[in-house]
């Protein structure tokens, strides 16, 4: 994944726009914890792969 800590808008020209003037603000992403699989998974993902 990226970091985006050191990131900074590329500055727009006078009178440019940009797709961003038509988005909502989202909130920040919320970081995830990574983990093996347990068991169950595992075999619910196979088991659905099977069909």
């Amino acid at each position: 994944m990226a970091d985006n800590t050191a990131f900074e808008p590329i500055p727009q020209l006078e009178g440019q726009t940009s797709i961003n003037d038509f988005l909502p603000s989202t909130p920040a992403t919320t970081p995830v914890e990574i983990r093996e699989p347990t068991d169950d998974e595992l075999s619910a993902f196979f088991e659905a792969q099977g069909q």
